[in-house]
């Protein structure tokens, strides 16, 4: 009589080749989730990228001397012996070659990139030569709030402490508790402190899956119910002005190499229809920051009655750190 019974030995050794197998795989998962989570710039994420293609040059390696120890092996023989051209088992070699080769063109890519990052005290010393600490240029002001209609300012700020203004407040913007914006005081145009229009973003998901657009609504209030999000009453104005100050180094990418790699864009629209984008202002990259810039932008507003605005930052990649968009002096104006 024939037995169907495996023998003990046998078995154990068939799990620890299915556990093998699912250790490499759990590995290599790692790896990649690893990239995303600690590639925090551009030198990082090839270095990181580099590696984990390398890593796979080495299993095609290993598949070829111990494709009997785990199923993972087998089949990275099996893509060898099928979807190769020529077939055989020794494209292995050829896949490793091809992969240690393209891994350390990222990583020694990733190395340059690192040595000609700026330094961080370069931050600092941009700081201490644009950004001091002088008087506020304007007053925290909001018609709304003040309920002087005599007077064609609609609203003002330096972005300063006041008893309605806070870290999680952040007025005339309305916060958005998803990628919340924050106030710095280690650079401002005028006053102490300044608005960063990037938004404080954390947990993986951020990382993962990077919003490109962050667009932030800014109210026309700056008391604490500017959440209310009551748009500028404009009836008896022909034309809105906005003015304010912006700093940057927020471009991961010199301007040579390409312009526009992060912008603050400037949207309006009247009466509650569809917005209209009518502004980009492209940022800068630490080591040719200009300083502080003025920024002006001119609406036709005549027969309107209400007029919103919205602020959003863009970046086509993650910059490397320290990353600031930065504005400060903020005002809006009307004329009859």
């Amino acid at each position: 009589m024939i037995s169907n019974v495996v023998p003990q030995n046998e078995m154990k050794n068939q799990e620890k080749v299915i556990a093998l197998g699912f250790t490499i795989i759990n590995l290599l998962v790692a790896l990649l989730i690893a990239s995303f989570l600690y590639g925090t710039d551009k030198s990082s994420e090839l270095i990181f990228t580099g590696v984990y293609i390398q890593c796979w040059g080495i299993m095609f390696l290993l598949s070829y001397f111990f494709s009997h120890k785990t199923f993972f092996f087998r089949g990275l023989i099996w893509l060898c012996e099928n979807f190769s051209y020529p077939k055989g088992r020794k494209m292995a070699f050829f896949y490793f070659a091809l992969a240690f080769g393209l891994g350390s063109m990222s990583i020694f890519q990733g190395v340059t990139e690192a040595k000609q990052k700026p330094p961080i005290e370069l931050e600092a010393q941009n700081s201490e030569m644009f950004c001091l600490s002088n008087p506020p240029m304007l007053e925290e002001f909001s018609i709304l709030d003040s309920q002087d209609f005599s007077t064609s300012l609609l609203l003002s700020t330096s972005f300063e402490p006041t008893d309605y203004f806070s870290s999680k407040n952040i007025a005339p913007f309305i916060t958005n508790s998803k990628a919340p914006l924050s106030i710095t005081s280690n650079c401002s145009n005028s006053g102490q402190y300044s608005l960063n229009v990037i938004p404080i973003k954390t947990g993986i998901f951020h990382k993962f899956f990077p919003t490109q657009m962050d667009r932030i609504k800014m109210g026309s209030k700056l008391s604490s119910s500017f959440n209310s999000d009551t748009p500028f009453n404009i009836t008896s104005l022909n034309c809105v002005k906005l003015t304010f100050t912006r700093y940057s180094t927020s471009n991961s990418d010199k301007r040579d190499d390409f312009n526009c790699g992060s912008s603050l864009n400037v949207y309006y629209r009247l009466d509650n229809n569809k917005w209209i984008h009518k502004m980009a202002y492209c940022g800068q990259h630490i080591t040719e920051t200009t300083g502080w810039r003025n920024s002006e932008l001119i609406f036709e507003t005549k027969n309107a009655n209400t007029i919103d605005f919205l602020f959003a930052y863009e970046s086509l990649s993650i910059a490397n750190n320290p990353v600031l968009y930065l504005i400060d002096d903020l005002m809006i104006t009307g004329e009859n």
